[in-house]
């Protein structure tokens, strides 16, 4: 099985990539499309690197044709949800603009299956009792949400009208080593923890997310590969988390209880406040569970960047 990953030097990319190898794939059966933008190629441990940003539709031509994938998984995108107004155009370009590259050349190449990995961010606030399910409305607040949305559709038509096996992935919160402190709050933390530095708190704090570990979301995509399995599923742990609890469980792996000064700042535009996802869908067809508890994730994260301050 020959595979392509876009975004395959990113945070959750690499880890896919490693995962991969590590279970047998072939170095040369795998191809990491990548711009570097947040990618480094020394988080990987193989694989086959061609250069381009994904809104390159000529480039990505090139890298199907060097790859011919029997599975694509679409990692590439602009991860930041808040503070999209100033961006919005870029977001809905490479998200959405590239998607559809993304898409065109897995019709043009036969790809069996394409994995299009989502986003919680396209439900926006929640209308119902969390954890929500993936039936529920879909209405984005933010334009990261939105393109994100605009990308399921497109894989939605494109389904329609070729042979590609779609299977789409909505995450909630990721979190985990080699991740950036401008996109994941835990490592935001832990950053500012190791430099002594004011934890920036947007809101009063009450905000809920699920944060989900790194590797259980590797396990959900490996799936892809081992079984049939298409539709659309939430990846996540189900529990609802205060960003104020995340201080507190933060400080106490570290051994600061009590020491660090909160600077609460005001609420950022698109930033949900009530976000926890249901992965029953998922388990009850695959067996499928999160197994990471959400202080022992972070411990593992805390101790890479104890290891790697100067990556943090």
């Amino acid at each position: 099985m020959r595979i392509l990953v876009t975004g395959g030097y990113g945070f959750i990319g690499s880890h896919l990539v490693n995962r991969l190898i590590q279970n047998g794939f072939r170095s040369n059966d795998i191809v990491i499309v990548d711009n570097f933008t947040n990618g480094d190629i020394n988080r990987v441990d193989g694989g086959r690197c061609y250069q381009t940003a994904i809104e390159n539709i000529s480039a990505l031509n090139d890298a199907f044709k060097l790859g011919k994938p029997d599975v694509v998984f679409h990692l590439a995108a602009k991860a930041s949800v808040s503070g999209l107004l100033l961006t919005s155009s870029d977001t809905m370009h490479t998200n959405v603009c590239g998607t559809l590259n993304v898409l065109q050349c897995c019709n043009t190449f036969n790809v069996k299956k394409i994995v299009l990995i989502s986003s919680a961010a396209v439900y926006g606030e929640a209308v119902r009792e969390l954890p929500i399910d993936e039936d529920h409305p879909l209405d984005p607040i933010s334009f990261y949400g939105l393109s994100k949305y605009f990308c399921e559709r497109s894989l939605d038509l494109y389904s329609k009208t070729s042979s590609i096996q779609p299977l789409v992935f909505r995450f909630s919160n990721v979190y985990g080593p080699n991740q950036s402190k401008e996109t994941g709050v835990i490592s935001a933390f832990i950053a500012n923890e190791l430099a002594l530095q004011p934890l920036s708190v947007y809101g009063d704090g009450n905000t809920i997310r699920d944060y989900i570990y790194v590797d259980d979301v590797v396990e959900a995509l490996l799936l892809s590969v081992t079984t049939d399995l298409v539709g659309t599923f939430n990846v996540s742990t189900g529990i609802a988390t205060y960003v104020n609890d995340l201080v507190v469980i933060i400080d106490r792996l570290m051994g600061r209880l009590g020491y660090s000064t909160v600077s609460f700042e005001p609420s950022r535009l698109g930033d949900v406040i009530y976000s926890s996802l249901s992965h029953e869908k998922l388990s009850n067809l695959t067996g499928w569970q999160p197994k990471v508890k959400l202080e022992d994730g972070i411990k593992r994260t805390l101790d890479f960047y104890l290891e790697h301050q100067s990556d943090v």
